[in-house]
């Protein structure tokens, strides 16, 4: 039963960590009462933690019946705090145990703590990850529409209202409740217009929340008028990716569009509407399109680029056919071009 209870909790294959728990002003008598119950489960249990001091724990466990307690349970900067109380009634803390300590409630309070630690583990990795890609990203010049203004405004799950500045200074108020956008700056042209060389910049673009009453008071004192934020996205990306092509992209993989994006309102060029005819239909890699369509593979990458953003784009490896026929019409060119070097010199 024992095993059973605890091991439900953190294991350390998916992990890599241990859990390091730190007891703090406990008295000793309450401390040694600990001690000695954690040797026993550490005896009956595969799952991995130790005590240690306060500056190597992951975890710390805080006694706030004695002096100093109450303050240091509201300053710890631990990520994971425990209680233990002598008072039986309800807690506002999620992590609790009552005293005298005994071994079931000790088992489980470290279950519930290895599971929160396990899962703050994760998301640290999971920022980790995602610093390092973005890190990646900006040194390749690969499009990343995760990053800088792009991903502030892709961003469903951030603060429903909020201020992007650029530089400090305000740019647009992002209603992400409606999805549409407020500018000074007006519509999504004059918007992207007047970005450039910050689009991909994490410390020059900056969110900040709003309330919904503080949000509304300033639309309405300014007479700002709302925008699509799908047409704000669509424009920036044409304008400022830069011809850098989506990561993964290299000649041996090819793209689909999922479905049309909305040409009747998103700025276009003729051009656009053959493309999506062709990527609709038939998965091709960007330079089969190039050679297909007759745009510059800048033109085509941003395109292609700008679906991406809006999420209408899926992968795959390129089948053979688009392959080959991407080396036949690059052969065909060279043909044609010497045909015409040799009759007009």
């Amino acid at each position: 039963m024992l095993n059973q209870t605890i091991n439900a909790g953190y294991m350390p294959e998916a992990t890599g960590e241990r859990v390091r728990i730190a007891l703090r002003l406990f008295d000793t008598l309450e401390r040694n009462r600990f001690l000695s119950l954690f040797k026993i489960i550490q005896l009956e249990s595969k799952v991995e933690f130790s005590l240690v001091d306060c500056d190597d724990a992951n975890v710390v466990i805080i006694d706030p019946d004695e002096p100093g307690g109450e303050h240091m349970l509201h300053s710890t900067t631990q990520a994971i705090t425990a209680v233990a109380y002598t008072d039986e009634s309800a807690t506002p803390y999620e992590h609790t145990i009552h005293k005298p300590v005994k071994l079931p409630a000790l088992i489980a309070l470290l279950d519930s703590v290895a599971v929160a630690r396990a899962r703050v583990a994760e998301e640290e990795r999971a920022l980790q990850r995602d610093a390092t890609r973005r890190q990646v990203s900006a040194a390749e010049g690969v499009f990343d529409p995760d990053r800088g203004l792009l991903g502030l405004l892709r961003n469903k799950g951030g603060n429903g209202y909020c201020l992007i500045a650029v530089d400090g200074t305000e740019l647009l108020y992002l209603d992400r409740v409606w999805s549409c956008y407020y500018s000074p700056l007006g519509d999504p042209k004059s918007v992207a217009a007047a970005l450039d060389g910050v689009v991909n910049s994490e410390e020059r673009c900056k969110e900040t929340p709003l309330a919904d009453d503080a949000f509304k008071q300033i639309i309405d004192k300014n007479g700002f008028q709302h925008h699509p934020l799908e047409s704000l996205i669509w424009a920036i990306t044409l304008s400022h990716s830069g011809g850098a092509r989506l990561r993964g992209m290299d000649e041996g993989r090819a793209l689909q569009l999922k479905q049309w994006p909305n040409l009747i309102k998103l700025p276009h060029r003729p051009e656009h509407a053959r493309l999506c005819a062709l990527l609709v239909q038939h998965p091709s890699t960007i330079d089969s399109a190039v050679a297909k369509i007759g745009m510059d593979e800048a033109s085509v990458t941003a395109f292609i680029n700008a679906c991406a953003a809006l999420q209408l784009m899926r992968y795959q490896e390129a089948p053979a056919s688009v392959q080959e026929e991407v080396r036949v019409d690059a052969g065909r060119k060279a043909l044609l071009s010497n045909i015409v070097k040799r009759l007009f010199g």
